[in-house]
């Protein structure tokens, strides 16, 4: 028995950044980062109820849950971990598209971009 070469980085951001390139690893940090984004609009910006605030702030620690699983093991390989991810990440756009109006009285930091 000699050694055996793992399948796998160390991480699922060093994977993904090794298969995809500079762009696509950016883009995959996109996503993480959009939903941090919204969250903190969502949470300091917005007004809706407490209730509501504390299922984002929930549904962001269950984010940071994913981000520090990503960096220690490969959740990437296991479809039942990646399945809670999407799902959490299809609740945030759901808030914000029913509650377009945040994103409409909210004044854009780049004002470049309207």
């Amino acid at each position: 028995m000699g050694y055996v070469v793992p399948y796998h980085a160390h991480s699922d951001f060093i994977q993904l950044g090794a298969e995809l390139g500079i762009i696509g690893f950016l883009l995959y940090l996109g996503i993480f980062i959009s939903a941090i984004y919204f969250v903190f609009i969502i949470l300091f910006r917005s007004e809706l109820n407490q209730d509501t605030k504390l299922f984002v702030f929930l549904l962001l620690t269950s984010l940071g849950v994913y981000l520090v699983d990503a960096n220690l093991n490969f959740p990437i390989a296991r479809p039942q971990v990646l399945a809670p991810w999407a799902l959490t990440h299809g609740d945030y756009m759901l808030l914000l598209f029913f509650n377009r109006k945040l994103l409409q009285n909210y004044q854009r930091p780049f004002r470049y971009f309207h």
